[in-house]
């Protein structure tokens, strides 16, 4: 069994729409190595956690459980879709999409929360993959969390607050004030690796990550 990190903007799909409907097929995917998650690796019985996204409060707000395997994506032949395809043919389909059925609501796991929880690397406990959003179409790719609480003497006095903007996504470190030297380094040079593996990251799920260092 995988799980799965399944994105959508509650104004247009949220976990009450869920609730209500119990099951939904996850169209909209407009992205190839999302794409390829759904269709390869996807499988019934899979778990996935519900994140509202685009946001006041962005965050894993329920559970899911894939229901049926993939198949092709409906609203790339509807030509009154947003997700028209005009490229897709019914007979070699280009996108497709698995069903989901509700299974549970969660209180709200943020953003700043996930990241100071421990990593998940593939082939230790879970994998957790972030393949898909619904119906937004907004996706993220696979993510490997950097743990920055390890980085520093006074971890209790670690914080970490997410913004979600329209043009990236900054995620604001708060340090202790005795801190602010350690993680600035001689000249900015921690800094500028830290914000340089935020970066990274985000290359990896094709966003924009901005790293800002208060005390």
């Amino acid at each position: 069994m995988k799980y799965w990190l399944l994105k959508s903007e509650p104004s247009a799909y949220g976990i009450d729409d869920l609730v209500r409907d119990s099951f939904t097929a996850w169209t909209g995917v407009r992205n190839y190595q999302a794409r390829n998650f759904m269709r390869d690796d996807m499988r019934p019985g899979d778990r996935g956690f519900f994140f509202h996204s685009s946001c006041e409060e962005p965050g894993i707000v329920g559970i899911v459980e894939v229901s049926r395997g993939a198949y092709p994506d409906p609203t790339q032949f509807d030509r009154k879709s947003r997700y028209y395809d005009p490229g897709a043919a019914r007979g070699e389909p280009r996108w497709f999409n698995v069903d989901v059925k509700f299974v549970d609501k969660t209180r709200v796991v943020g953003l700043a929360e996930l990241l100071g929880a421990p990593v998940w690397y593939e082939g230790q406990h879970h994998q957790i993959d972030f393949p898909t959003s619904h119906p937004s179409a907004r996706v993220r790719t696979p993510v490997e969390a950097a743990g920055l609480r390890k980085a520093f003497d006074g971890a209790d006095a670690v914080r970490v607050e997410t913004e979600e903007r329209e043009d990236a996504i900054v995620f604001h470190l708060h340090v202790a004030p005795d801190d602010v030297g350690k993680v600035i380094g001689r000249q900015g040079r921690i800094a500028r690796a830290l914000r340089s593996v935020v970066r990274a990251g985000g290359a990896r799920e094709r966003e924009r990550y901005l790293l800002e260092i208060a005390g």
